[in-house]
């Protein structure tokens, strides 16, 4: 199962889903999606992978489009508000390396609204068809 690809396109697809609109109880608001994680000190493996040493992870473009950013320690703003003793404690990793990356949120464009439509007197919409070829 190692170096086949598989963590990779797996972290990509959480990657994507953060990402999406609806990624958690802030994304309507929120421009950014915070992902966190656990590493064991011992494991170099995996802290290389979740760090990215050697170039993009993810073996061409990011996951969620441009630069791949890596995980890294979080900074003092980032944990500003989080018990990161608690939070180890809970998710059963006490003594484990603690990792974030923030990614930016893609909202996306509610149906109907966009190309194709166009907002005519009192808000409503109405559908732009096509002129016809002959």
């Amino acid at each position: 199962h190692r170096r086949k690809g598989v963590a990779g396109a797996l972290m990509c697809a959480l990657e994507r889903e953060a990402a999406s609109d609806g990624a958690g109880p802030t994304a309507p608001s929120a421009t950014i999606a915070r992902l966190f994680l656990h590493v064991r000190p011992d494991n170099g493996a995996a802290l290389k992978f979740y760090r990215g040493v050697g170039g993009d992870r993810f073996g061409g473009s990011s996951p969620v489009g441009g630069a791949s950013v890596a995980y890294d320690e979080p900074h003092a703003d980032v944990m500003s508000g989080i018990d990161a003793n608690r939070l180890a404690e809970n998710a059963g990793a006490i003594g484990q390396v603690l990792l974030c990356k923030e990614i930016s949120i893609v909202k996306k464009i509610p149906r109907g609204a966009g190309f194709g439509t166009t907002t005519g007197g009192g808000g409503k919409s109405k559908k732009i068809r096509p002129k016809k070829r002959r």
